[in-house]
């Protein structure tokens, strides 16, 4: 299998992920240089950070926020998180998820982080911004290898 490094995102796949407390104020879940409370599925070494980013790329595997901050369990919440993809990567940040060991997360939903076609027999017409099984982005929002912001 080709390995696709992609600077991304996740609560499966995640670099940042925050929600809105009663105040209004983003508490961030990444410290900015490690993955603590952070916990990788399968495959944890495909997780690095790079110059202050959560780096994922090689065999599947996905990022859950396991931390202090609400216990990790969000009801009601608004995320963004910054993301840079690189060609052919695709990856998508999972919410209303939880922890499991392997395989893709069977609760919650995706929101895709995706900007290119990834050649080959596999075409994907779900681009950043779609919500698998809900809502579909046909056009990216953002070329490869340039930052955006994602809520």
């Amino acid at each position: 299998m080709k390995t696709v490094k992609m600077i991304a995102l996740t609560l499966a796949t995640m670099v940042l992920f925050s929600y809105c407390s009663p105040s209004d104020e983003w508490i961030s879940l990444y410290d900015g240089e490690s993955l603590e409370g952070w916990t990788a599925s399968e495959n944890t070494d495909s997780w690095k950070i790079e110059d202050g980013a959560i780096v994922t790329g090689g065999e599947r595997s996905h990022l859950f926020y396991t931390g202090e901050v609400l216990d990790h369990n969000f009801l009601n919440f608004e995320f963004s998180v910054d993301v840079m993809t690189q060609p052919n990567s695709n990856s998508g940040v999972y919410v209303h998820t939880e922890f499991q060991e392997e395989g893709w997360p069977a609760k919650g939903y995706e929101c895709q982080v995706l900007n290119s076609t990834i050649p080959g027999d596999y075409m994907e017409h779900k681009l950043s911004g779609s919500i698998y099984a809900v809502r579909n982005v046909w056009k990216a929002v953002q070329a490869d290898k340039e930052w955006y912001w994602q809520a």
